[in-house]
């Protein structure tokens, strides 16, 4: 292997579509991916959240440092928590693969990890076959803050494995800001193209 560490090899890097700072499709503010949901990416992340590969998940992170130095100021951003998985989808997994990414990119950013500071309540429909509006809307509600003095007068950086309009993204980062945060950003290990 010439990536020591790392699960994926030089040229399998070079079949990876990354994402240039700026450039995604559409804009939810102060979110970003690291790289564009193709037919590559999409078996990765699929194998890492539904097939237990948790070996993906250093190149996972190698991925979103680049997308948020790419994007984001460090300075700016306070501590780092995790987009909080369905109880039932965490309970057949056996993990949260959202937190394993989050905790190693706390980490590697020299950041602090803040598990758990977002919970999720309800049970919205699964956002794959919604339109936009539907998606907006379905996720309205869904994540509440577990105790609000703990985002007061802080920046938080969400993570999240796959953006496609934004909206589950933008509505944690939007609980945490009501909440008393002094702001979110958002990133995504991958983005889809075309909605």
């Amino acid at each position: 292997m010439d990536r020591p560490g790392r699960h994926l090899c030089s040229d399998c890097l070079d079949r990876i579509p990354f994402i240039k700072p700026g450039e995604h499709g559409y804009e939810v503010k102060n979110t970003t991916a690291a790289v564009w949901f193709d037919d590559t990416v999409r078996k990765l992340i699929l194998d890492y959240k539904f097939r237990g590969s948790l070996e993906y998940i250093e190149d996972f992170v190698d991925f979103l440092e680049a997308g948020v130095r790419g994007n984001f100021r460090l300075n700016s951003i306070n501590a780092v928590t995790e987009l909080p998985s369905n109880p039932l989808h965490r309970f057949l997994r056996g993990y949260n693969q959202t937190e394993y990414l989050a905790e190693r990119l706390a980490k590697r950013l020299a950041l602090p990890y803040e598990r758990g500071v977002l919970k999720r309540i309800g049970y919205p429909k699964r956002q794959s076959g919604l339109s936009e509006e539907e998606r907006r809307e379905n996720v309205k509600g869904t994540f509440t803050v577990r105790r609000p003095s703990s985002v007061e007068n802080k920046t938080f950086l969400v993570v999240d494995d796959i953006m496609t309009t934004g909206s589950t993204l933008a509505e944690a980062m939007k609980t945490i800001e009501k909440a008393g945060s002094k702001g979110a950003f958002g990133i995504a290990i991958a983005k889809t193209q075309n909605f």
